[in-house]
């Protein structure tokens, strides 16, 4: 019969923990879950600032692209308003181009004029007595 072949050889194989390991790895566990917690808090935080910044750019866009699909903008421009009772018209100009923007009949309320307001300052009583000095008996 022929001999038996014995070798030395290294498996992987379950074993039981020490109280000294479970508590190691239990440290582990704990530290890697609280790593985990902060790297998702900033992930959250990151992603939250990062959807902020791409909806301003977001809208910064879609004005640009409104401005080149009309080739115009609106913008303050200084004009000139006159009211003409005389050919009862009303007319807004622009100054910078003096092109009329609106030109219209002027309705009744401003068909009306105003008149001009004196100042009236109350000197004397009109009917020539002192309010503050008379007694009545």
């Amino acid at each position: 019969m022929a001999e038996a072949k014995v070798e030395r050889i290294t498996k992987e194989l379950k074993c039981r923990l020490t109280d000294e390991e479970v508590l190691a790895a239990a440290d582990d566990v704990q530290r890697l879950l609280s790593l985990i917690e902060s790297i998702e808090s900033d992930k959250k935080s990151y992603v939250s600032e990062a959807k902020s910044r791409i909806d301003k750019l977001t809208a910064e866009l879609k004005v640009q692209c409104k401005l080149v699909q009309e080739k115009m903008a609106w913008r303050s421009v200084e004009c000139e308003e006159i009211v003409d009772y005389d050919n009862d018209e009303y007319t807004i100009t622009r100054l910078d181009t003096n092109e009329d923007v609106e030109k219209r009949p002027l309705t009744p309320l401003e068909r009306q004029m105003t008149l001009p307001v004196q100042d009236e300052e109350p000197d004397e009583d009109p009917e020539g007595g002192d309010e503050a000095g008379e007694e009545e008996e």
